[in-house]
């Protein structure tokens, strides 16, 4: 990435409630995909990338993670952010060290896989003067049913079939700025939409950084794992 070194975080705290019941005995990030944890192909898709350390937030199971990557042969630096109760999505980032975090950091959630040119996406950042980007993918949503569009006093207007709309869908990675750790209240709770609300009230700027979804894959309940692994090892 240029001359800039860039440190990433990976939210790793979750109880991974939706992958029950392989979660009742290890932690989500060491779900495999294809043989190798989640974990791994993470921080294998920064291998092109000058990252100078990788942050993991944990909680839930902490210590298996830990002793997992203490162990690892992979030349990376990792430290880790412990938390001592659910900080929620996003409020463990108040436990970096601002003056170790690089300038613009970025942050994923453990059970998701992105491929993206992340020098394009840094620069794309700081060309930009964000606060934060959010990587975003354009999704389709059929409702199978008919929807009616009605009056105030219950009159039919139209009626369609199988309505599809497009949204564009929050992938869990982002680029931050450092200047928001200051923003979160040290050990308190905070999802991020509701860091989202802070930063829009005190007019910080947020923009979003739109990939194909086809480089965007989600394992976070055992729907989405299955229909992801058939797809990226058939």
């Amino acid at each position: 990435m240029k001359k800039n070194f860039i440190d990433v975080v990976i939210m790793a705290g979750g109880k991974g409630t939706r992958l029950l019941p392989f979660t009742k005995v290890l932690p989500k990030p060491l779900i495999p995909i294809n043989n190798k944890p989640i974990i791994d192909h993470i921080i294998d898709s920064f291998q092109n990338s000058k990252i100078k350390t990788f942050w993991l937030s944990l909680n839930f199971k902490s210590k298996i993670l830990k002793t997992y990557l203490n162990s690892s042969s992979k030349k990376i630096k990792v430290k880790f952010l412990t938390e001592k109760k659910p900080l929620g999505t996003i409020g463990s980032l108040s436990l970096l060290p601002i003056d170790d975090i690089s300038e613009n950091f970025i942050v994923s959630n453990c059970d998701i896989l992105v491929n993206t040119n992340i020098n394009e996406l840094y620069e794309h950042h700081k060309n930009q003067k964000a606060y934060l980007t959010i990587i975003v993918v354009k999704k389709k949503f059929k409702i199978p049913y008919g929807s009616c569009d009605i009056n105030q006093n219950g009159v039919l207007n139209k009626i369609q079939e199988k309505v599809e709309n497009n949204y564009f869908v929050n992938t869990g990675f982002y680029v931050f700025n450092k200047k928001i750790i200051n923003l979160i209240r040290k050990n308190l709770k905070l999802d991020f939409n509701e860091l989202v609300n802070i930063l829009k009230k005190k007019n910080k700027k947020i923009v979003c950084f739109p990939i194909e979804e086809k480089n965007w894959s989600d394992f976070g309940n055992w729907s989405q794992y299955n229909e992801e692994t058939s797809k990226l090892f058939k």
